[in-house]
């Protein structure tokens, strides 16, 4: 589900429900919310909530994640069109940003990490890219 709104000066201001699949070391599902603006000069820049469902090395369990991001829609409009559908290149349409995680419940349940993630919103056949994660445990 998607809302927005528009003020005077063009900038948008929206919210929208989302599912995110995760594949790899991290493997599952984090069903959230993301609230988002976009600036006249082509900037966007969200924040992510959602609650995670899945395995982390092959542990499983349930966490909190938070994540910041932005990207500038001008700086990679054009190169979207050149991409598809050739092959995933992250350094086209790029989007990066921070994360952090709070472990809910089950083997993820003391698991608090923090870190730093980069991608392209116009990966085929969807938007990908890699995360680095700083990992400590609660005490």
């Amino acid at each position: 589900m998607l809302t927005s709104q528009t003020d005077p000066n063009g900038t948008i201001f929206y919210t929208s429900t989302f599912s995110q699949k995760e594949i790899g070391t991290v493997s599952g599902i984090c069903n959230g919310v993301e609230s988002g603006t976009i600036y006249p000069d082509g900037l966007v820049t969200f924040s992510d909530e959602c609650v995670f469902i899945g395995t982390v090395f092959g542990l499983s369990g349930t966490y909190f994640e938070n994540a910041l991001g932005s990207y500038n829609t001008n700086a990679w409009l054009g190169i979207y069109f050149e991409v598809f559908p050739g092959t995933f290149n992250s350094d086209a349409c790029p989007v990066s940003g921070t994360f952090a995680i709070n472990g809910i419940s089950g083997y993820l349940g003391n698991m608090y990490g923090y870190g730093t993630w980069r991608g392209s919103v116009c990966g085929i056949p969807y938007p990908s890219g890699t995360y680095a994660i700083q990992n400590t445990e609660r005490q």
